[in-house]
């Protein structure tokens, strides 16, 4: 029986000593939408959710947080330097040139989030690319995994 105990206590290790993360669901979301012509106020579908997580041991891409969207296997927003502070803050701003400009916003002991994405309006040239982007911005909770 003692035996069997220590198999199973031994088996359990790697879990207790797995990187701290969090699932994150959009509760809210609001933003700019292009639409019939102009740009108008807009509410988009709480549809998204975010996995914060450190970086796994092996992988390389240098950051303390990593940000995915849900089911995405490359980081939406890396937290290279950051990590959370005295008061429970973790602010992350995208550090990636192959994604567009995003802050993710999170605090531990609320475990709300705040995420921002704004491309669009500003930057698209011409007509034709108007309702390419879609700035906005979006409140959530999380829960530890």
């Amino acid at each position: 029986m003692s035996r069997s105990f220590a198999l199973v206590v031994l088996a359990l290790v790697p879990l207790l000593s797995r990187a701290e993360g969090y699932l994150c669901t959009i509760d809210m979301v609001t933003g700019f939408a292009y639409t019939g012509g102009a740009w108008v106020s807009s509410r988009f579908a709480p549809d998204q959710k975010f996995v914060v997580r450190r970086e796994a041991p092996g992988e390389s891409f240098h950051a303390r947080w990593l940000i995915f969207k849900a089911g995405e296997a490359s980081p939406h927003i890396m937290c290279s330097t950051n990590d959370f502070d005295s008061t429970g803050n973790l602010v992350c701003k995208d550090h990636l040139p192959t994604t567009a400009d995003a802050t993710f916003k999170m605090n531990k002991d609320s475990l709300r989030f705040l995420y921002a994405y704004l491309e669009g309006y500003w930057d698209e040239s011409g007509p034709s690319r108007e309702a390419v982007n879609t700035p906005a911005i979006a409140i959530g909770k999380c829960k530890p995994t």
